[in-house]
């Protein structure tokens, strides 16, 4: 849903589509700060504007009062703009407002899942980076395999760019395509940390993260390989049907 009513995110786009598109709490916490810099943002212009505007108002009423025939028609059109706007205006500061006050609440929740909170904020969004762009790398991996099959070179040759890509993001897409070939897809579409520190997801269906630690119990863990480093001459990617 595209309608805005005032406000640049609804709750529901901050929570499910922001900072529960993010795998790691970190990176939900970084995501909110920059909504949070933004809503402040324009929450302090507000004053400035409020003082431009009465500027306006009595430089168009000296106008209705000295000047010409042509400078009070512009003067009283500028006055009529004004009051036309004043009810949207007063809706945008609200809208603001409760927008701030969800992202602070959005904050609180993700805070104590922080791997990073006992970092500055610069440092800590830095820090989250590694990790969080090798899940979203897995995340669009199982994404393309769960719809097309396959993954495209341009996202494969993009993920091999990734420190971790011999040791974790090849690995997970193994396991992906294992668990595919075993009917077991619903582990796949397991809630991330992030999801599950918003209270987005029930814990129970906790399955493939990052990791296949956390696997239904109806499914033996024993089948699946260990995490190891992947011989790129020797490994396949796609599947041959």
């Amino acid at each position: 849903m595209i309608a805005m009513n005032n406000r640049r995110n609804h709750n529901f786009q901050i929570e499910h589509f922001i900072a529960g598109s993010c795998h790691t709490p970190d990176a939900a916490y970084s995501i909110l700060c920059d909504l949070r810099e933004d809503r402040r943002d324009a929450l302090a212009q507000v004053e400035a504007s409020k003082l431009r505007t009465k500027a306006k108002i009595l430089r168009a009423e000296k106008l209705i009062r000295e000047g010409d025939e042509i400078d009070k028609l512009e003067a009283e059109a500028e006055l009529a703009e004004i009051r036309g706007f004043e009810e949207t205006v007063e809706k945008n500061i609200a809208a603001a407002k409760a927008e701030l006050a969800y992202i602070d609440e959005c904050i609180a929740k993700v805070q104590p899942f922080r791997k990073y909170a006992h970092l500055t904020d610069p440092e800590a969004h830095e820090a989250i980076q590694r990790e969080e762009w090798a899940l979203e790398f897995e995340h669009r991996a199982v994404n393309f395999l769960l719809t097309a099959g396959t993954i495209p070179h341009d996202h494969f040759s993009s993920m091999r760019q990734h420190p971790d890509f011999h040791t974790h993001i090849f690995p997970s897409i193994e396991k992906a395509k294992f668990l595919m070939s075993q009917g077991k897809v619903e582990a796949l579409l397991a809630p991330t940390q992030t999801q599950l520190a918003l209270g987005l997801k029930d814990d129970s269906r906790r399955g493939f993260n990052h990791v296949v630690s956390h696997l239904p119990t109806n499914f033996k863990v024993q089948e699946l390989p260990e995490p190891q480093p992947v011989d790129l001459k020797t490994a396949q990617v796609f599947s041959k049907s």
